[in-house]
Order: structure tokens, then sequence, then C-alpha cells
């Protein structure tokens, strides 16, 4: 799996994990056919899951939704919208 993700994140979880009580960072996707949806939330590993490792921090996610994931991009936006986490991937619409 190809997942990538920019220091502005890295630095938004980092902080986000300090002051929760979950160890990992879930990626969830969801296949809408000739697209995709996928997002982040805080949880625990689960038996079907695989952990991935990045910039020190603990990701998990469905084995069975590998291939949401492939070329993803996690990074943090802050602009006129507002400020967050942002999960890109050649499958969800462009970012």
């Amino acid at each position: 799996i190809e997942i990538s993700m920019t220091e502005p994140a890295r630095a938004e979880l980092e902080n986000v994990l300090k002051t929760s009580s979950s160890t990992h960072i879930r990626i969830i996707g969801k296949d809408l056919g000739e697209s995709a949806q996928a997002g982040l939330v805080l949880d625990e590993p689960r038996k079907e899951d695989e952990t991935l490792q990045l910039q020190g921090i603990d990701f998990v996610y469905n084995r069975h939704e590998r291939e949401l994931f492939h070329q993803t991009v996690i990074d943090f936006k802050d602009s006129w919208y507002g400020q967050g986490i942002v999960v890109c991937s050649p499958l969800s619409e462009p970012c």
C-alpha cells in the first residue's frame, strides 16, 4: 500500500493523538463504484486490520479496503474554507 503524509498533517495528527486515549488512526474508505471516499478516525486495531506506520504515527485499515488507499495522500489544509485533515487518493474527487 502506498500512502504518504505531509509534514503539516503529521504535526496535526500528532497533536490529536497526544490528547486522545486512542493509539492509532483508522483510515476508512467507501467504494462508490467508479470513485471512493476516504477519511480518518481515532480507533484501535481489529482482527481484520493491517497496520502502517508513517512518520511515527500508527495507522490501521481493514485489509479488504486496501485497494481504496493506493497512492493516498494525507494532508492538512488551512484556507478560508476552514482547516482540517484531507485524505486524497486517485479514486477520490480532486483535492
